[in-house]
């Protein structure tokens, strides 16, 4: 369990699996399929897979801890509340909105009723809640309920925390989206130099927060700015998660298409098929974010004049799009 733990920490989550399968095969043997350390061993079995994005396998195993927790602690207790969070954001990340919101509340319900709305763990699913109706647009609510988490944050951990990092970048995710880039620009900053500070300057939590920063820049046309930016990301993700993830793809495919927007073809021309190369491999090749890079490969070319070239790659990124969402998706 150390080790899982550790590898955890440092965001290597595909390694620290076998790790904690092998705690979860300890407890079902030693304690029986009932019981809490069981439990918990489930929970950090079905955490790394959800952040290796392993999403089918998390579900099943949140599902038999929340089982567990439900009948030997009872319905109202803490630990289903910080199940519900975990089994919410998974929901959210698979896409499943209307189960994702209902199973957040729920967490919330639990939590307010047991833990009190000032609660770190209130604040970490307030947290995901705001995730989810950003995703969904609706960002008054987003706003709302991200502030809220952060000033239980700053209450409860401190301003220098990293979840208070995290409250931060969230809150200038929605920033960035709706154009209010001067607060954007604030609390980007703010947050990384709180995670640099907790996680360390080459952590891959980094990474994530420069990426939407270097795409702030981009839209603010502060272009050497963005490229330091993405730069740091793509080389943080290539140290910590290997040339092949498809974070690295996607750090690839953003700085191709800064150096379109920046009339830097030769470059950008080196990162586009190299970003949809590790996609292909990653994601696989019917996966809608392929369809993203090839059809924005399509786009330069077409700003380069080569019609010829540039049409494959249009229709090629509609097939994938099709495959991926569906032709009436693809179509919009």
């Amino acid at each position: 369990m150390v080790q899982g733990k550790a590898l955890q920490k440092a965001g290597k989550f595909a390694e620290a699996i076998p790790y904690f399968e092998q705690v979860v095969d300890y407890g079902e043997g030693r304690f029986g399929d009932g019981h809490p350390k069981l439990a918990k061993a489930l929970e950090w079995l079905a955490n790394a897979h959800r952040q290796a994005r392993n999403l089918e396998k998390a579900g099943p195993l949140y599902k038999r801890a929340l089982e567990i927790w439900q009948n030997t602690r009872g319905p109202g207790h803490p630990k289903v509340g910080k199940i519900l969070n975990s089994l919410g954001t998974l929901y959210r990340k698979q896409g499943r909105y209307g189960e994702a919101e209902k199973t957040l509340k729920r967490s919330l319900k639990v939590l307010e009723n047991k833990l009190g709305k000032d609660h770190p763990q209130y604040a970490k699913t307030l947290d995901q809640l705001g995730s989810l109706y950003r995703e969904l647009g609706r960002f008054e609510e987003a706003e709302k309920v991200l502030k809220q988490a952060l000033a239980i944050r700053q209450r409860r951990k401190g301003p220098e925390h990293k979840s208070v990092g995290q409250s931060l970048h969230n809150l200038a995710n929605i920033y960035r989206q709706i154009g209010r880039y001067a607060e954007a620009e604030d609390f980007y900053p703010r947050a990384l130099a709180i995670l640099e500070k907790t996680l360390g300057a080459e952590h891959s939590g980094l990474a994530k927060t420069l990426d939407r920063l270097g795409d702030l820049y981009r839209r603010l046309k502060r272009f050497e700015a963005a490229e330091k930016a993405l730069l740091r990301a793509l080389n943080i993700r290539q140290r910590t998660k290997g040339e092949n993830h498809k974070s690295v793809g996607q750090s690839k495919h953003n700085l191709a298409n800064l150096y379109r927007d920046t009339q830097r073809p030769a470059k950008a021309e080196k990162f586009y098929p190299q970003g949809i190369q590790i996609k292909e491999k990653a994601l696989g090749p019917d996966h809608s974010s392929v369809a993203k890079a090839i059809a924005d490969y399509g786009r330069l070319r077409l700003d380069q004049g080569k019609n010829d070239e540039a049409v494959p790659l249009f229709k090629r990124a509609l097939r994938v799009q099709e495959k991926a969402l569906g032709p009436e998706h693809a179509a919009e």
